[in-house]
């Protein structure tokens, strides 16, 4: 999810990523986690809607706030030689606030 977003959009300094979440028993929610810009409070969501959907397709945005990317200081710009190395990465595999 992090590589997705450093290969779709140049400006990208920073990434909190959150753990990985996935649909329950019966299908509900996604395979994606949330994942912070450039120190952005609020972050953007990445993944599929099933991990089927993932692993043939790769990730994708699935939820973004209204000012993305402008707000982020990011340019839409592809580039598949960019890489993580240049980002500095922290990864969360604690549960968000509220859940059980």
């Amino acid at each position: 999810c992090a590589e997705y977003l450093v290969h779709h959009y140049e400006g990208i300094k920073t990434l909190e990523v959150s753990r990985l979440y996935k649909p329950n028993s019966i299908g509900g929610g996604t395979y994606s986690c949330d994942i912070r810009i450039n120190g952005k409070k609020e972050a953007v969501e990445i993944g599929q809607y099933s991990k089927k959907n993932f692993d043939k397709s790769g990730p994708d945005l699935l939820g973004w706030p209204d000012d993305f990317p402008e707000s982020y200081n990011i340019i839409k710009r592809f580039d598949a030689n960019r890489s993580l190395s240049a980002v500095s990465v922290t990864y969360d595999s604690e549960k968000s606030k509220g859940e059980d």
